[in-house]
């Protein structure tokens, strides 16, 4: 199973490339509980909260995909995005992409699958399969 692989998203005609990572298993649960509790909870559910863990499990390269534009080992941040894209929608693509990335932990768990379609029913959208 690969950990990290590098991701190419279109911001308005300038391509951004980031590396981006699996979870790790306290990271995982951190956003399972948050989602969870979001989702079943009466508080209005906002997207803010899940891309600001997702993109900590982004990298961004310079345009040849193989060096850091933040420094080895730093992540994203919230408000470096901000800095970085020019479309919003460019970063929630990239959130929607580093979730789908998380997938192979629920497709190796036959105990999980069905946390797919609940997902899908509760946010009223379409997770690929």
């Amino acid at each position: 199973m690969e950990n990290t692989k590098i991701i190419e998203i279109d911001d308005m005609g300038d391509v951004k490339k980031f590396r981006i990572r699996l979870f790790d298993v306290l990271e995982g649960l951190d956003f399972l509980d948050e989602a969870v509790g979001r989702i079943s909870g009466k508080e209005k559910v906002t997207i803010k909260p899940f891309l600001s863990t997702l993109v900590k499990l982004a990298v961004p390269l310079d345009t040849s995909g193989t060096m850091p534009l933040l420094g080895e080992e730093r992540f994203l941040t919230l408000q470096e995005a901000s800095v970085l894209v020019k479309n919003p929608l460019t970063l929630i693509e990239l959130g929607f992409r580093i979730l789908e990335f998380q997938k192979v932990f629920i497709q190796s768990s036959p105990h999980f699958q069905g946390l797919i379609r609940t997902l899908e029913e509760k946010l009223n959208i379409k997770i690929s399969d």
